[in-house]
């Protein structure tokens, strides 16, 4: 019946020597495509729930009805963990649109940005890239790096290089950017890599001298450095609960990835390959490891059991180092330069979910999360 309709209305139009023809419900207007704007709201404490999302919906036709992933029907939700959310519209149409965001885990990332054109230094970020403010800057006769953070967040651990001088040096700051103190100077010495232990007392750290890498300890005041067991290695990591230190050494030709006990007791090699795997971060938990290796032909991130077991890749593909895990052991955070330059990204523990942080002018390495 619709179609002969639109047949007579035509063969009228032409009676009366008008040519065009359409179909009457073209001058029916179409409404505007359905427009979803998610604003989270991060979680405040780790495993909270005091997270939220606020929706803006715009186009389409009122009134609009809400489904979320949580079984909410409201626009807007709170209560929430730290985790994806999703949500789908519909309009009073029948138009739906879809979209989704995340409700992050709180705490703070410290990075150092390079070559930024005069804002090189330490900052410091929320751990969905928010709030993004200088700590320390870098002047034209020294250059810093490599944070860490102590376990009560107080203070941060780092390694700096006055221009003028041949030696690196440990440093550490408060967060709010007052006490700086030189805990290590010794001429010629490289010290790296800084790690606390999990009552904040001390410090290790990797010293170069010599030609040689070595894994050090000292008070947190400086005081009482010495070499730990003459162990020969790099990028040391202290747990957070306990008295394991994983590294990695160069004393089978390539770098390989042990632990031991901060006396340097109970030493285990935990990667044997022909490949380079480097920069050991522990779980929370102690129960697994994340790591660099280029055993795929670039540098990724790896994890694997703390036993050196069952390894497996997270990314792939670019250039990726420096891992470091969120307190709750969800997510990773990293360094990439997939995007042309190194920045930093976070990812779930599963390798999930890659999201840039940063956007900067130079390189944005090195990140670590607050414990």
């Amino acid at each position: 019946m619709k179609l002969f309709k639109v047949i007579f209305l035509c063969f009228t139009l032409v009676i009366l020597g008008i040519t065009h023809c359409s179909d009457p419900n073209d001058s029916i207007p179409k409404p505007d495509p359905l427009v979803l704007i998610l604003v989270p709201t991060a979680v405040t404490v780790y495993r909270g729930s005091d997270g939220s999302i606020d929706l803006e919906v715009t186009g389409g036709n009122v009134p609009y009805s809400y489904a979320w992933s949580t079984g909410d029907t409201s626009e807007d939700i709170g209560n929430l963990e730290a985790g994806t959310y999703r949500v789908t519209v519909t309009d009073g149409k029948s138009q739906t649109k879809t979209a989704s965001t995340i409700v992050s885990p709180p705490g703070k990332i410290v990075f150092t940005l390079m070559a930024s054109g005069g804002n090189d230094g330490i900052y410091m970020m929320n751990s969905d890239g928010s709030s993004l403010h200088q700590l320390i800057r870098s002047g034209e006769d020294i250059i810093y790096g490599g944070s860490a953070w102590s376990p009560d967040s107080s203070t941060i651990a780092f390694y700096s290089h006055p221009i003028y001088e041949s030696t690196w040096s440990i440093y550490s700051i408060k967060t709010d950017g007052s006490n700086l103190t030189r805990l290590t100077n010794i001429q010629d010495a490289h010290d790296y890599s800084p790690t606390w232990s999990p009552d904040g007392s001390r410090i290790a750290f990797q010293r170069d001298i010599s030609g040689s890498s070595e894994i050090w300890m000292m008070d947190m005041d400086g005081s009482n450095a010495h070499r730990i067991d003459s162990i020969n290695g790099g990028g040391p990591e202290w747990s957070c609960k306990t008295n394991l230190i994983v590294f990695y050494t160069e004393r089978h030709g390539n770098p390989e990835i042990y632990s031991m006990n901060a006396d340097g007791t109970n030493e285990q090699r935990l990667t044997n390959n022909i490949y380079t795997d480097v920069w050991p971060a522990l779980s929370p938990d102690d129960s697994m490891i994340a790591f660099v290796s280029d055993r795929y032909g670039y540098n990724t991130i790896f994890v694997m059991n703390s036993d050196g077991t069952q390894s497996r890749q997270l990314t792939s593909g670019s250039f990726d180092s420096r891992p470091d895990w969120s307190p709750d052991g969800t997510r990773i955070v990293f360094t990439s330069n997939r995007d042309g330059h190194p920045e930093v990204y976070v990812m779930d523990s599963n390798g999930s979910r890659q999201i840039r942080l940063t956007y900067s002018n130079g390189s944005a390495i090195q990140p670590e999360w607050c414990p």
